[in-house]
């Protein structure tokens, strides 16, 4: 399923690639810092967040889930309602960040 790029545009979020899955564009916007919930990841085509997060966490991805009330893009208010709401810490990212960057085991052994 892709990722809408006007809506992602009117709400101030990266613009997705071709490309991108939903959860590399979640991936990629956790790791700019920006917040997502579930009525904004509706609005952008994200219609289940929740299988979304799954799948980050599958793989090890390291981002915090909150239940809160959220604005809501095609309403425009706040319902009382909470939803699913991700992001990542600043050290979270620093970490995931530096993690990523680290050579190999393999490749330091080899040299």
């Amino acid at each position: 399923m892709m990722i809408l790029k006007e809506p992602c545009k009117v709400l101030g979020l990266p613009e997705p690639k071709s490309y991108e899955t939903q959860a590399a564009y979640v991936r990629r916007i956790m790791l700019d810092g920006f917040r997502l919930d579930t009525r904004v990841a509706r609005s952008i085509g994200i219609g289940n967040l929740h299988s979304v997060i799954a799948q980050l966490r599958k793989k090890g991805f390291p981002l915090v889930v909150e239940h809160s009330a959220a604005y809501c893009p095609v309403t425009g208010d706040i319902p009382p309602y909470k939803v699913d709401v991700i992001h990542m810490s600043r050290l979270q990212i620093a970490e995931y960040t530096a993690d990523k960057e680290k050579p190999s085991e393999a490749c330091a052994k080899e040299g």
